[in-house]
């Protein structure tokens, strides 16, 4: 969380917060995590080169019967690029393994299950395994999960309601957009005090004990 935080620009909630909210409600949060498994990955990898060589000499016979075969030229070229691109991937899923064991976890989310919805409260994503799409993957899952439960809606939740480049959550509302979601502007809501001295008192003690609790000197 701290990484996507800092790359999507907007403030996150502390540890603590996640781990209240996931003991008090219990079965209606779910925090899926994406992880990669190299051996799978790897072999699934090695796969994929096999037939980028078989399709590449095919069309290397193809150049060498009618060398003037434009269509087969840029086959190959495009084969080639491939078979490059793949060979990166097998060194780089090689050097993970070694690195941090057969297992990587790369992204996981946040989740609140209702009845009627499933609210995508927050997720989370290493800067250094962005490339590989955990935070997909999580989406992936739990729209389908959505579906199996006969759950209709999907909650991307809040977005600031500013859609320019400079916005705050530019890049969070570029993330969802990208699911082709609906924005929906709610009326929202206020607290109007009824007593005023009482709610100045209650605001008052509330700020003193906020700045005890992030001093930790009270425990919970």
């Amino acid at each position: 969380m701290e990484d996507t935080s800092e790359s999507k620009a907007f403030a996150d909630r502390d540890d603590k917060f996640y781990y209240n909210r996931l003991k008090y409600y219990k079965e209606r949060v779910l925090v899926p995590l994406a992880y990669i498994n190299f051996d799978e990955y790897i072999k699934e990898l090695n796969e994929e080169r096999d037939i980028l060589n078989k399709d590449l000499n095919k069309a290397l016979k193809d150049i060498e019967k009618r060398p003037e075969n434009k269509k087969a030229h840029n086959k190959r070229d495009n084969l080639q690029q491939q078979l490059d691109a793949n060979e990166q991937k097998i060194e780089e899923g090689k050097r993970l393994q070694e690195e941090h064991g057969n297992e990587l976890p790369i992204s996981a989310g946040f989740f609140f299950i209702n009845p009627f919805e499933v609210v995508y409260y927050a997720g989370g994503t290493s800067n250094a395994f962005r490339h590989f799409a955990g935070s997909y993957a999580v989406q992936w899952e739990m729209i389908n999960y959505a579906l199996n439960h006969g759950i209709d809606r999907y909650n991307f939740y809040g977005v600031s309601g500013k859609f320019t480049e400079d916005a705050e959550d530019a890049g969070v509302v570029k993330f969802k957009k990208g699911y082709n979601a609906e924005i929906i502007e709610y009326v929202g809501d206020f607290i109007k005090p009824i007593n005023k001295p009482v709610y100045a008192a209650y605001t008052a003690l509330k700020k003193v004990k906020d700045r005890i609790f992030r001093k930790g000197i009270i425990k919970t």
